[in-house]
């Protein structure tokens, strides 16, 4: 399996050997989980998100003022507090520090999850709208923009905010509508 390095270099390669060819060749960029996340579904979808994980975050936020409360009551009280009072303290802060860890990791495995679903789902839509864009526009090549991977790349090449405003043009589009309609008739 090559890493994705070793195919952005052997894009790069296949273009140098290919623009002596063709001088008209036509490339173009593309941040897809961006142009995903900006688009007006993906937003309302991000809200949703946002409403059913406000909750469990509002908790964790209670928790983590609740755990730096007891800190500096145990700060402050240290003088006064006896041997058993400042364990039983210790004790309740490790407690929630671990409830908290807990919480906030199954929080954020939880959101990855539903981010990884909205791009899942979005991805047939995605695939569909860049497929057109390139037949418009008779790109040879559409590379998916990794920044840490790129060392430049000129905005002029970037079609992200084409694709985004793409997807917002046929939002109300289903992608599986088709399929779903398919798959009852058999």
């Amino acid at each position: 399996m090559k890493t994705p390095v070793l195919q952005i270099l052997l894009v790069l390669l296949l273009m140098a050997m290919v623009v002596p060819v063709s001088a008209e060749l036509k490339v173009a960029f593309v941040r897809v989980e961006q142009a995903i996340i900006d688009s007006e579904e993906a937003q309302g979808e991000v809200e949703k998100l946002t409403a059913v994980f406000k909750p469990e975050q509002d908790r964790l936020n209670a928790l983590r003022d609740e755990i730096i409360a007891l800190e500096d009551r145990a700060q402050k009280d240290i003088d006064i507090l006896s041997q058993t009072e400042i364990a039983d303290l210790r004790s309740e802060v490790e407690n929630k520090q671990l409830e908290f860890q807990y919480g906030s990791t199954r929080l954020q495995n939880d959101v990855n999850a539903a981010q990884e679903n909205l791009m899942q789902k979005m991805g047939p839509k995605f695939n569909a709208v860049l497929q057109d864009l390139i037949e418009l526009e008779g790109y040879d090549m559409v590379i998916n923009y990794v920044p840490n991977l790129m060392l430049y790349v000129n905005p002029k090449h970037d079609i992200t905010a084409k694709v985004t405003q793409l997807l917002d043009e046929r939002k109300d589009e289903n992608p599986f509508e088709e399929s779903d309609s398919e798959s009852e008739s058999e």
